[in-house]
């Protein structure tokens, strides 16, 4: 093993001692560490990684990125326009902030949008209560403590006071710059009581491969990313993912998103890029009368597997809860959803939405689905499925005979399929730019 190698304890050491007592995570890094040494690597008798590659689950070989020129920074920052009007913008280049800015007036008003390393030490000690506080469900240990052990510049804060009303997106751009750099992205998020605030996360390579994946081929980058977000009474919060890395990065995405009394959170997550991607997201409806709304679309080509897993858990009463993941498959790529919706006995009167819908459109991709339904509660409304199918063929007949060439008309009707979820977008610009993404992707 390299003495670089993320994996060494020699890399380990020196990371932490380069960050110094201004480090806002040293008081978890050396217990993460020894957890991560200790505990399994991902194996096929772990029910939530069912059906996955597992070979292909590897942390060995990637190191911490040293640097970004600064030409590249400056060229990086300037790509960083896909939301023309923003309220602020954060860009990383393998996890070292080059761009930040704020709204003057939403800093006047106490919303904080900065890297964690740059907030005031009154800042660090009054967030510090939520560093990480998310754990276990359906998130593998092994791949959090490694996340533990080694986030540092690359991790930011969102947070909006109380009463605070925020229509204008944030947006956070995470580029993969150097070969064979292993980076660690992590996101808090919080809104106060009555609080509403939309933004947007973007994870994208510096070099495109220009190539579909490829199985057997060494993946060249790894993004190792967290997310938490923290919806007080009444707030608002809208997120937007979009995955769109070279097919020679592995992609791992662990989400926690806790939803309190009358708050609402939406989430629309658009997974194009990685050879390997995988998220595990965790909805705890809180508060009586919260909502959550989860969102994904995926288009998988080559040999690129995507694997979601999802839990909807409702430990408060009135809560509601909808799930819908669309997945387009072509080539031998491989999807993977596994979905649970769990009821603590004193959720009464929840409802409860999971779907999963799968659009096959090659005999040799592959669409695994695995909802399932854990209910302790009696007075409830629950329900879950998973459909596979392809393109209508009398659809593509009536394109056809309009003059519309067959990939054009294939493209219309797989846009078609997608627009149940763009339709949800709250703001006609980033429903654009989601539409861009995809038409890019064929």
């Amino acid at each position: 093993m390299s003495e670089q190698s993320i994996l060494s304890e020699t890399t380990f050491r020196s990371a932490k001692e380069s960050r110094g007592k201004a480090d806002v995570f040293a008081g978890v890094r050396d217990c993460s560490w020894a957890d991560f040494n200790v505990l399994p690597m991902p194996n096929r008798r772990m029910e939530e990684w069912r059906f996955a590659s597992i070979s292909q689950v590897s942390f060995d070989g990637f190191s911490l990125p040293e640097g970004v020129a600064e030409e590249v920074a400056a060229e990086l920052a300037a790509r960083s326009n896909r939301i023309p009007e923003t309220a602020g913008t954060l860009v990383f280049a393998d996890d070292r902030p080059v761009c930040v800015s704020l709204d003057p007036a939403l800093a006047a008003q106490g919303v904080v949008f900065a890297p964690l390393k740059d907030l005031s030490p009154e800042q660090r000690l009054a967030v510090r209560p939520y560093f990480f506080v998310s754990c276990g469900g359906i998130c593998s240990e092994k791949i959090s403590t490694l996340h533990r052990a080694y986030s540092s510049d690359g991790a930011y804060l969102l947070y909006v006071p109380a009463g605070v009303k925020i229509e204008r997106p944030f947006a956070v751009y995470h580029w993969a710059v150097a070969n064979r750099a292993a980076t660690f992205p992590y996101a808090l998020v919080i809104a106060e009581e009555n609080a509403s605030v939309p933004f947007v996360n973007f994870f994208l390579s510096a070099k495109k491969s220009g190539e579909k994946a490829k199985k057997g081929v060494p993946a060249q980058a790894l993004t190792v990313s967290r997310l938490e977000i923290f919806a007080k009474n009444g707030a608002q919060v809208a997120r937007k993912l979009v995955q769109d890395m070279s097919t020679d990065t592995h992609f791992y995405q662990q989400e926690w998103t806790h939803v309190h009394e009358n708050a609402t959170v939406r989430g629309i997550a658009l997974n194009l890029g990685a050879q390997r991607a995988r998220t595990t997201t965790e909805l705890r409806l809180e508060g009586r009368a919260a909502r959550a709304d989860l969102f994904s679309l995926t288009v998988a080509d080559g040999e690129q597997e995507v694997d979601q897993r999802t839990i909807q858990r409702h430990i408060a009463p009135n809560a509601e809860s909808n799930l819908l993941f669309k997945n387009v498959l072509l080539d031998r790529s491989r999807t993977i959803f596994g979905g649970s919706i769990v009821v603590v006995a004193n959720a009464q009167q929840t409802a409860a939405v999971q779907s999963n819908r799968n659009l096959i459109l090659s005999p040799e991709a592959e669409s695994h689905s695995l909802p399932g339904l854990e209910i302790d509660a009696n007075d409830v409304t629950c329900s879950h499925g998973a459909t596979n199918g392809t393109l209508d063929a009398d659809q593509l007949f009536y394109l056809r005979q309009r003059g519309i060439p067959e990939a054009e008309a294939r493209a219309l009707l797989i846009q078609g399929f997608f627009e149940e979820v763009i339709g949800k977008i709250e703001s006609p610009a980033l429903a654009e730019v989601l539409r861009e993404a995809l038409s890019a992707k064929f």
